[in-house]
């Protein structure tokens, strides 16, 4: 699973990095996001206590996409939220 991830996360931080608050709702985008916030969910749920740092990271990541592709949706989005999601998505992508 970690590999999934893993990739969906780098996918996820390639979009991300190209984000501006103008950024059109495409499909394509969206999905990418999805992709990676649907990785990275259920590692939250299994709640290891061995994994604190890592589902740390993945509820960080989470917030951070859940944003994004809800300020997608709703045209709200901002440079401060892009920043935010590039810092997460930094951070994602070392699973």
């Amino acid at each position: 699973m970690i590999s999934e991830e893993s990739t969906a996360a780098e996918e996820a931080k390639m979009i991300i990095d190209t984000l501006e608050p103008i950024s059109p709702d495409a499909p394509s985008i969206v999905e990418t996001l999805r992709r990676a916030y649907d990785q990275a969910r259920p590692g939250l749920a299994q709640g290891l206590s061995s994994e604190v740092a890592l589902n740390d990271i993945r509820n960080e990541v989470v917030l951070a996409l859940n944003e994004i592709i809800g300020s997608l949706q709703a045209r709200t989005l901002t440079e401060e939220k892009i920043n935010k999601a590039k810092a997460s998505a930094t951070d994602g992508s070392r699973f």
